[in-house]
């Protein structure tokens, strides 16, 4: 493949040795007579043909590296996304001696870490809505204040980092005071998963951070 040099050659400054060195130190180019400035002109149009020639010729390599860019991209995503799928299942298994906390199961390795994030009870208001954004509501007051009034905070809304802490969900989504065993009509319970599935795999020493599916 041609050099990028051989399509750019400097000025032959052959052609300027009657004028001098036009951004040189030479004697200042002057256009005295129409065949100096026919020259002139068609110089202009020459060094924009060149540049144009070049220019479409670098732009040609450019769109071929991006090519290889996109390549390169897409295979890194196929073989990491494969990889990280055999590793969540491998994961899985029975054998596996993983360590286990509320919120999660790992495995770590010499190469890096396996981690696999466990669903977790989100409490929402029947609205769908975030309790936190409806502590306030009369109805949930109320509610929770027959359950028991130290739940109840003197600004009148929902103590609920306390609340929360007492209670439990069932199958179908419904939310049990444990103290009582009543039901709280207001609230509802969903199981979330983190985002991207549900393992986590981090290389050492790159950065990187992959998340498994399920």
């Amino acid at each position: 493949m041609e050099r990028f040099e051989d399509f750019y050659d400097d000025i032959n400054m052959d052609d300027w040795a009657e004028y001098g060195d036009v951004e040189g130190e030479h004697k200042e180019f002057e256009i005295k007579d129409a065949s100096t400035a026919d020259w002139a002109i068609s110089k202009i149009a020459d060094e924009r043909k060149r540049k144009d020639y070049f220019v479409e010729c670098a732009n040609k390599e450019i769109e071929k590296l991006k090519a290889q860019i996109k390549e390169m991209e897409e295979k890194c995503e196929r073989t990491t996304s494969y990889l990280s799928g055999c590793l969540g299942k491998y994961l899985e298994r029975d054998e596996v001696p993983k360590k286990k906390t509320a919120t999660q199961e790992s495995i770590t390795l010499p190469a890096g870490k396996i981690i696999k994030k466990l669903p977790k009870t989100e409490y929402i208001m029947n609205s769908g809505e975030a309790v936190t954004k409806h502590k306030g509501d009369d109805d949930f007051i109320k509610e929770v204040n027959e359950l028991d009034k130290k739940l109840i905070k003197t600004i009148k809304e929902v103590d609920w980092a306390t609340l929360k802490k007492n209670i439990a969900s069932t199958e179908d989504g419904m939310v049990i005071y444990k103290e009582t065993g009543n039901v709280i009509e207001s609230l509802s319970a969903r199981q979330t998963l983190p985002p991207f599935g549900s393992s986590l795999i981090s290389l050492h020493n790159c950065g990187y951070f992959i998340y498994c599916p399920s």
